[in-house]
């Protein structure tokens, strides 16, 4: 039997819930499955210009250091978080990170806290895990994401020029995972 989840409600497994403003369904935040792959990669498609193919999302989630969060409105898929974790490769570079690739919720879920759920969710694993930092990169026209991200302490340390279909700039942000952030 499934837990009872009150109205309004994200059940996130390995951190605390948190309460959706506006949202008058229950969600929950939890580590993806290779049966979830075409689901993944139809939002995908839907939410970005090129998308991941089904068979490329099965072989992320069995990649070693996958971090592949799915948002749920009960069982169907509300949306996905895809990130790895990276090992430090030099003194110079931020030591074991973690790097989110993509971030998608069904456009009529938006704006209602599915997003920072799963950014919740991969924050929480990544501090976990002693991880020290969080990397990613996000379209400067995406005012939502670049909001959603700010909130969460994310900082501007670089761009892209013409990144996105040699068009658009790509936002380069980090945060630093540290014991005093809760993160």
């Amino acid at each position: 039997m499934a837990d009872a989840k009150p109205a309004g409600s994200i059940r996130t497994r390995g951190t605390r819930p948190e309460r959706a403003p506006g949202f008058d369904g229950a969600w929950r935040v939890e580590r993806a499955q290779a049966s979830d792959a075409p689901a993944i990669a139809a939002l995908g498609l839907d939410a970005f210009a090129r998308g991941w193919s089904a068979a490329s999302v099965t072989a992320e989630l069995a990649r070693p250091g996958a971090e592949v969060w799915a948002l749920r409105a009960g069982a169907a898929l509300a949306g996905f978080l895809l990130a790895r974790r990276i090992p430090s490769v030099s003194a110079d570079f931020t030591a074991d990170h973690l790097e989110v690739l993509l971030v998608a919720v069904r456009a009529p879920e938006r704006r209602r806290g599915g997003g920072s759920a799963l950014l919740q969710a991969a924050l929480g694993s990544a501090r976990r895990a002693g991880l020290r930092a969080v990397h990613l990169d996000v379209r400067a026209s995406n005012q939502a994401a670049l909001g959603l991200y700010r909130r969460f302490g994310f900082a501007e340390v670089g761009r892209r020029p013409r990144y996105y279909e040699g068009r658009e700039d790509a936002v380069l942000m980090s945060l630093a995972l540290r014991e005093e952030s809760g993160w």
